[in-house]
């Protein structure tokens, strides 16, 4: 029997769909920066370090980026 109809395969799938569902991702790959999801396909590599060093500024932890500044 092949992982994908096994009981413990389908009920994995359904337990990820579930909490896919519950956050409201709408798509693959999603990246979520303090629980704030972001479209991974729309955003540029310097405007991803910007949100996280922003972010972690505002949670008081220092980033390699932040700290090359």
């Amino acid at each position: 029997m092949p992982c994908s109809t096994s009981p413990v395969g389908v009920d994995g799938v359904k337990v990820s769909l579930d909490l896919s569902h519950k956050l409201e991702v709408r798509e693959t790959p999603t990246l979520y920066v303090n629980g704030r999801a972001l479209p991974i396909g729309g955003i540029q590599y310097d405007q991803l370090k910007q949100i996280i060093s922003y972010q972690a500024a505002q949670d008081g932890v220092t980033t390699a980026a932040a700290s090359a500044q």
